[in-house]
């Protein structure tokens, strides 16, 4: 009788640890550091350090998915659940960023604005999809930004670019 409970009692064991595994969402990502471990970093409303000396102040709910490559660096501000918030903003450092229009049918609108420091003028494409809005900057020879964001929703449009323009 005893053994026919022991494994009856694991499973049961088991089967409570499995759902207490469920974690909430938190304003939390896992960064890699230069040793290849990793750390997580809370990224509410702070002056961010990325890329060298640049910071950004991330809204709650969103986090930093840095991407390096091999002649460029790209950093995607995405929000931690999807479900709640829509949309994307990044910053590309690099020679060659993508500079083509949507594949699909578009609007086309341009205003200037102040990015870095700079004059720059803001590209806003309008699809049946998805609104974006970008701008280019030439930061030294064969040294470009590319900064964008974009999303279906207009309200997630405009957070995403008041917290690209908080980039310092």
């Amino acid at each position: 009788m005893v053994k026919s409970l022991i494994p009856s009692l694991a499973l049961v064991v088991s089967l409570i640890s499995c759902g207490n595994n469920q974690s909430a969402p938190t304003n939390y990502t896992q960064e890699k550091t230069e040793s290849n471990t990793t750390k997580a970093v809370d990224y509410i409303g702070k002056d961010t350090v990325f890329h060298a000396s640049y910071t950004i102040k991330l809204p709650e709910g969103y986090k930093i998915d840095p991407q390096p490559g091999a002649d460029n660096n790209v950093y995607y501000f995405t929000p931690i659940d999807t479900t709640v918030k829509r949309g994307e903003a990044g910053i590309y450092f690099g020679a060659r960023p993508d500079d083509s229009a949507p594949s699909t049918e578009y609007s086309k609108s341009e205003t200037q604005g102040v990015f870095l420091g700079q004059t720059v003028t803001w590209i806003e494409y309008t699809t049946d999809a998805y609104t974006q809005r970008e701008t280019f900057l030439e930061t030294g020879p064969d040294q470009k930004i590319h900064c964008w964001c974009y999303s279906d929703n207009p309200q997630d449009l405009e957070l995403l670019f008041a917290m690209i323009k908080t980039i310092r």
